[in-house]
């Protein structure tokens, strides 16, 4: 997707870097992210409620900001929960380790068992990263979350502004 913003870019992307909070706050609403220089990683974390959350519900948003003669322009797309490459990729790392060391524990190590061990593990998380964001992508604070993601990504310095106007 992209945005337009009458933000000068490095304005911009201040304004995102300003609304982010700690990576270790579990269970609270917040926005968190990485950037380097004009690309950037943020996700929306939703908050924790008793007895209605049933999932770790994440919104992320990957991309870069673009200057223009108006302002900037936003260039990004969106993942929704394990499919979150920051959730996706270290799940499969440790996965494929726990796998590629029980290969190597139970039997000599040869390619063959090496590569199936791999291709076991690429296919058990991302099975289970599909299962696990459809079922997400059913609840309720999900798209809430997707909605003030957007909302951020229109307007960094009040980001639940535009949250009634996101398509």
């Amino acid at each position: 997707m992209i945005f337009q913003s009458n933000l000068p870019k490095s304005a911009y992307l201040a304004a995102m870097k300003g609304q982010m909070e700690g990576h270790l706050q579990f269970g609270a609403e917040r926005f968190t992210g990485f950037f380097v220089g004009n690309c950037f990683y943020v996700t929306y974390h939703s908050g924790w409620e008793y007895n209605r959350r049933i999932t770790n519900q994440k919104n992320a948003a990957m991309g870069y900001v673009k200057r223009t003669d108006e302002g900037c322009e936003v260039h990004f797309r969106r993942f929704r929960g394990l499919l979150c490459p920051m959730q996706f990729f270290p799940l499969l790392i440790f996965f494929e380790l726990a796998l590629i060391f029980g290969t190597l524990v139970r039997q000599r190590w040869t390619s063959g068992a090496l590569l199936l061990s791999l291709g076991i593990g690429l296919a058990a998380v991302t099975v289970t990263a599909l299962i696990s964001t459809a079922a997400e992508c059913c609840t309720e604070g999900s798209e809430d979350g997707r909605r003030t993601l957007l909302s951020f990504l229109m307007n960094p310095m009040d980001p639940y502004e535009n949250y009634r106007n996101v398509p």
